[in-house]
């Protein structure tokens, strides 16, 4: 089988390294490339990719204020 294309909002959380409020806080200012079907968010894995590799450090400490 292979990997899914998609990240869940628990995952990035886990590798950021911070709670999953603020990652939905971050989805919701659209700080996070996701697709939103409904109330779910979905996160794909090659635009999050993406973006973590364009941001820098301290664009990445706003996320926790």
């Amino acid at each position: 089988m292979s990997e899914r294309a998609t990240y869940t909002p628990q995952e990035v959380a886990e590798m950021l390294g911070i709670c999953e409020r603020s990652v939905y806080e971050a989805l919701k200012q659209r700080r996070i490339p996701h697709i939103r079907f409904g109330r779910r968010y979905v996160i794909p894995r090659g635009a999050f990719d993406a973006w973590m590799a364009s941001v820098s450090v301290p664009s990445m400490l706003e996320y926790r204020a």
